[in-house]
C-alpha cells in the first residue's frame, strides 16, 4: 500500500468512527527546510483546534509493519486523550499581551527555509535565521504555535518586539542544558526541542568559555542541539576537519527535517557575539 491508498483508508476508517458532531480533516503543514507533512485532525463542535497526527509518521510504522488496525487505534487514543483546545483558550492567542510571556524564537537554516520565511517574522542570524513561536502548552501538551506574518500583523507588533519577547523568555521557557555525552559537549535545552537556539543565550557561551578556559568552536547537531568543540586556539586546518565532521554527520545521520547547516561557528569572546567561520 503506498502513502496515498494510506492515508485514504486511515481517513475512511476514522470517518466512520465519527460521532455527531466530529469532523476528520487532513491539511498540508510546511515544516522545517521547506518539508511538507500531512496532518490529521478531529475537530470537534466545541473545539478550534485538536492533536495534530502526521501520517507520515504512521505510514513509517505501517512500512515497518504495525498492522493498520494499530495504528488505527493508536490514533483515537491520541484523539481520545488530547488536552482539548476550548475556543475562550483559543481566543487568548489573539490577544498579544496574553500570548507574550510564552513567546519563544529557534533557529532554522535561512537557504534551505526562503520559501516558508516569506510568510513568518524572522531575522537573519549569519546563514540561520531566528523564527518565533508560541509555546501552547495550555491547549495542548507540547504544543507549537508558528508565528506568522497575518498573526504579526492582527496584533499590529513588529518582529523587534517579538524579538524581545523571545529574548527574554527562551531562557525561562527553553531552560538551556549542558552535559559531556561520549566525550562531546553537548548544549541544547531540557526538553530537547528547538535546543540549538541556546546559543542565543545571554551569557551561556561566555560561562562555558569560562568555565573551559579554552575557545569554542560551535558544530550544528541538528535544530535541537549543538557540539561544542574546544580547544587552545582557533586554525583554519582544524576548522576545514570540523566542518567536514559536520557534514559528513548530516549527510549520513540527520534528518532532512531536522538540518540546521553545513557550516561551523565560533564564539567571539571579545564581541560576545556568535559567528559564522569563513573557511575556503
Amino acid at each position: 500500500m503506498d502513502f496515498e491508498e494510506f492515508m485514504k483508508k486511515v481517513v475512511e476508517s476514522l470517518e466512520e468512527n465519527c460521532k455527531e458532531g466530529e469532523e476528520i480533516r487532513v491539511h498540508e503543514t510546511q515544516k522545517n527546510n521547506d518539508i511538507i507533512m500531512h496532518g490529521l485532525n478531529k475537530i470537534r463542535e466545541d473545539q478550534c483546534m485538536s492533536a495534530n497526527v502526521y501520517l507520515e509518521e504512521m505510514y513509517e510504522e505501517y512500512k515497518e509493519g504495525t498492522p493498520l488496525i494499530v495504528i488505527l487505534m493508536k490514533i483515537e487514543d491520541i484523539f481520545d486523550h488530547d488536552n482539548v483546545a476550548r475556543r475562550e483558550d483559543f481566543e487568548n492567542i489573539k490577544d498579544f499581551e496574553k500570548v507574550k510571556e510564552n513567546i519563544v524564537y529557534k533557529l532554522i537554516n535561512y537557504e534551505k527555509n526562503e520559501k516558508n520565511l516569506e510568510t513568518i517574522p524572522h531575522r537573519r542570524f549569519e546563514n540561520l535565521a531566528i523564527a518565533y513561536y508560541i509555546k501552547a502548552d495550555a491547549i495542548i501538551e507540547d504544543a507549537t504555535i508558528t508565528i506568522s506574518n497575518k498573526i504579526l500583523e492582527y496584533w499590529n507588533r513588529t518582529e523587534e518586539d517579538l524579538y524581545e519577547a523571545a529574548k527574554e523568555n527562551s531562557p525561562i521557557k527553553n531552560e538551556y542544558d549542558y552535559f559531556e555525552m561520549n566525550g562531546l559537549n553537548v548544549l541544547t535545552n531540557k526538553k530537547k526541542q528547538h535546543g540549538a537556539a541556546t546559543i542565543l543565550y545571554k551569557d551561556v557561551l561566555k560561562n562555558i568559555r569560562d568555565e573551559l578556559d579554552k575557545d569554542i568552536y560551535i558544530l550544528p547537531s541538528s535544530i535541537h542541539e549543538v557540539l561544542l568543540f574546544p580547544v587552545d586556539e582557533f586554525s583554519d586546518e582544524e576548522a576545514r576537519t570540523l566542518r567536514e565532521v559536520v557534514r559528513d554527520v548530516n549527510r549520513k545521520e540527520v534528518s532532512e527535517e531536522d538540518f540546521l547547516s553545513d557550516e561551523i561557528y565560533y564564539y567571539d569572546e571579545n564581541a560576545d557575539l556568535v559567528r559564522l567561520v569563513e573557511i575556503d
